[in-house]
């Protein structure tokens, strides 16, 4: 059975007793074996089957919602596995056996999709936008200069990604203005834009944006935003200036929707949503990978997790270069290499 056939029936699933029956009738008829799919999706399969869900959970809990939610859910259900001491493949027949610990999942999965993603919504280019400039300028050129074609960014408590996404703009605006001015500048221009372009697929770029909200992770998925969310200011944010308006006007495009644009589609393949709450200590795990920003500008947690994310944030800066590190839209750090 085809896996989005089995999200939308897990929809009917949550109002319809008959069509439960229906549903595992015909699941054990046609003898699918648990193989056939992916274990995350087997158990995200599994509690979309249950009745805990909150009626503000199954209203957010679209079809596209189903579709991501086992993407959105897999480093937190490998972790959770590993707590029990079991795979992540039989980790499904513990929450089949165990209510309490199906409970539990489907109290996470709660949280996590009862969160409106304007609630948490910031918007773009809300921090001092110069200062990213210049520090991607200038780290830019000592990448290069050590032949490396990797960056790591990490966006915490990143909300729908706008702030995800206004890096992004900024990261390929410095780049590709460093091909054209550093590297390709005496070419005729036909062949130093073909340069360019080819210099910029060398790159490696990943920018996790970790949100416990997953309506707010999908609208990032997606990369599509009203045309209010990517072009009104809010009070809490830096005054734009006429380089960011200048990004705004380059890497934001239409779509076939007046009102909705979307961004440039590279950028978007750099964003990765990732789901995490910070206020459970062994989720904090998956923020410890090297990275050069690390931007942690909202978070409603306790003080204490609060102290220990931004711990974990300077312990592992890359330490071939300054890191930069942002905790407001006014207060930032340049953290140097030891």
């Amino acid at each position: 059975m085809p896996i989005i056939l089995i999200w939308i029936l897990g929809l009917e699933l949550f109002c319809n007793p008959v069509s439960q029956n229906i549903f595992l009738k015909n699941l054990s008829s046609r003898r699918i074996k648990e193989t056939e799919q992916k274990p995350q999706e087997k158990i995200i399969s599994y509690l979309l089957q249950q009745r805990g869900f909150s009626e503000e959970a199954k209203k957010n809990l679209t079809p596209e919602m189903k579709k991501y939610l086992p993407e959105f859910f897999l480093e937190h259900l490998i972790q959770k596995s590993a707590q029990k001491g079991r795979t992540l493949e039989n980790y499904l027949d513990l929450i089949k056996e165990d209510e309490a610990e199906r409970n539990s999942l489907i109290s996470e999965l709660n949280i996590s999709l009862e969160i409106y993603p304007e609630a948490y919504f910031t918007c773009f280019f809300r921090f001092l936008s110069e200062v990213v400039k210049n520090y991607f300028d200038e780290q830019i050129h000592l990448k290069v200069s050590n032949e490396d074609y990797k960056w790591n960014i990490k966006s915490i408590a990143g909300a729908t990604g706008a702030e995800a996404y206004s890096i992004a703009m900024i990261l390929h605006d410095r780049l590709e203005n460093y091909a054209r001015t550093k590297i390709f500048h005496n070419l005729p221009d036909g062949q130093r834009e073909k340069s360019v372009k080819e210099w910029l697929e060398r790159w490696r770029v990943v920018i996790e944006l970790y949100d416990i909200a997953t309506p707010s992770l999908l609208i990032a998925k997606q990369g599509r935003y009203n045309y209010a969310e990517i072009f009104e200011v809010r009070s809490s944010a830096v005054p734009r200036t006429q380089y960011v308006n200048s990004l705004l006007e380059k890497y934001i495009i239409d779509t076939d929707k007046p009102n909705i644009k979307e961004v440039y589609p590279e950028l978007q393949a750099w964003v990765k949503p990732k789901y995490i709450n910070l206020t459970e200590e062994i989720q904090l795990e998956r923020l410890k990978s090297q990275h050069e920003v690390v931007f942690f500008m909202y978070s409603d947690i306790p003080a204490p997790r609060e102290a220990t994310v931004i711990k974990i944030a300077k312990e592992f800066f890359n330490q071939k270069y300054k890191g930069l590190l942002f905790l407001s839209a006014l207060q930032y750090e340049i953290i140097p290499p030891p």
